[in-house]
C-alpha cells in the first residue's frame, strides 16, 4: 500500500469513534439533579416537568410539618394550662376583694366637741336660724368644750346622748335600728324626722325638721387622725363639721 492510505485509516478510525460518541449521548438522556432551594434555572426543557414535579411533592410533604408549628405556636399564645389558671385564679381574688362588705364603724365611747369647720353662720341661715340665735352661737363658739356625745352600739342598734350647746337645755336622747323606719328626735332646734343608712364608712342620717320643713343631711364617720366627724350638708348645699375628739 502507498503512503496515502496508510495516513487515511488512523482518520477514519477517530472519525467513527467521535461519531459513536455523539451518537451515545443523543441517546443517553442528560440528568440533572435538583436541589431544593436551588434557583438556577434547567439548561434542558424536559427536565423542567420533573423539576417542578419535584417542588410540589416537596411542598405537599412539607406542609403538615409547617401546620403543626403553626399550631404549636397558637397554643402556645395561651399559655401553659397552670398560668392561665393562676391569672384567673389572681383576677378572681381581686374580685372578691372588692366584694368583700365595707365594714361597719363603731362609734362607741364619750366624745368632746374640739373644733368646727366650714361656714357655721351660713350653715345656720340656710336652715332657716335668725340672726339672734345665730349671733348666740358664735358667742359661744358653737359649743366647743360644751357639746359631749355618748354613744353605745352594737352593729345597727345605736344609743345617742347629747348635751346640747345651750346648757340651761336637757340632754337629747336618740335610740335607733339602722335601716328600719323613720324616728322622731327632740334635739336643740325642735322635733325632726330622721331616716339613718349606712354609706361606705359613713353612717348617713336624713333629717327634716317638723317646724318648718326644712331638711339636711348628716353625716358621721371617723377621720384616719381618729377624730369622730359630724357632717351637717345643708338644704341649699352648704357644709360645716363638728370634730369631736375621744374621751381618754
Amino acid at each position: 500500500q502507498g503512503p496515502g492510505s496508510l495516513i487515511a485509516q488512523p482518520h477514519e478510525t477517530v472519525s467513527s469513534q467521535r461519531w459513536d460518541e455523539e451518537q451515545r449521548s443523543q441517546a443517553e438522556p442528560e440528568v440533572m439533579t435538583f436541589l431544593p432551594g436551588d434557583a438556577t434555572p434547567l439548561a434542558k426543557e424536559h427536565t423542567k416537568g420533573a423539576a417542578v414535579e419535584s417542588l410540589a411533592v416537596g411542598a405537599v410533604e412539607a406542609a403538615p410539618t409547617q401546620r403543626c408549628e403553626m399550631e404549636g405556636s397558637a397554643s402556645s399564645t395561651t399559655g401553659p394550662e397552670d398560668g392561665s389558671d393562676g391569672q384567673m385564679g389572681f383576677q378572681e381574688g381581686k374580685f372578691a376583694e372588692e366584694e368583700v362588705e365595707t365594714q361597719k364603724p363603731n362609734f362607741t365611747g364619750t366624745w368632746d366637741l374640739a373644733r368646727t369647720e366650714g361656714d357655721m353662720d351660713k350653715f345656720m341661715a340656710d336652715q332657716g336660724h335668725g340672726w339672734l340665735l345665730r349671733s348666740a352661737a358664735k358667742v359661744i363658739k358653737y359649743g366647743i368644750g360644751r357639746v359631749v356625745v355618748e354613744c353605745q352600739q352594737d352593729g345597727d342598734d345605736l344609743e345617742f346622748t347629747r348635751a346640747p350647746c345651750d346648757p340651761s337645755k336637757p340632754k337629747s336622747h336618740l335610740c335607733i335600728i339602722v335601716g328600719q323606719g323613720t324616728v322622731r328626735w327632740l334635739g336643740e332646734g325642735g322635733c325632726s324626722s330622721c331616716t339613718y343608712s349606712w354609706e361606705g364608712y359613713a353612717l348617713r342620717l336624713n333629717i327634716v325638721a317638723e317646724s318648718n320643713g326644712v331638711g339636711m343631711t348628716f353625716l358621721m364617720y371617723y377621720r384616719a387622725t381618729g377624730e369622730m366627724v359630724e357632717e351637717m350638708i345643708s338644704c341649699k348645699g352648704s357644709v360645716a363639721k363638728n370634730i369631736f375628739s375621744r374621751r381618754a
